[in-house]
């Protein structure tokens, strides 16, 4: 799909994509092989998911209940 330059869909004048100079540096570790960088960036993905389940376990529930009873009673006031 085109879009027109002065089409309201067209942000690539507007804002600059922050991903672009990352995409570039890991598909340019990855030897230039986008392939591989995705694979990396699943792996990556994978393994902070992995570090989110472990912290996730060793908070306790009272320290959660806790925190999240006190953020909606500062989003309610």
């Amino acid at each position: 799909m085109t879009v027109r330059a002065d089409h309201p869909l067209n942000t690539a004048h507007d804002i600059a994509d922050p991903y672009e100079p990352a995409a570039d540096e890991i598909i340019e570790a990855c030897g230039g092989d986008a392939r591989e960088a995705v694979k990396a960036l699943l792996g990556a993905n994978e393994y902070l998911e992995g570090r989110v389940r472990v912290l996730e376990a060793s908070v306790s529930w009272g320290y959660v209940r806790a925190s999240v009873q006190a953020s909606q009673r500062k989003r309610q006031s």
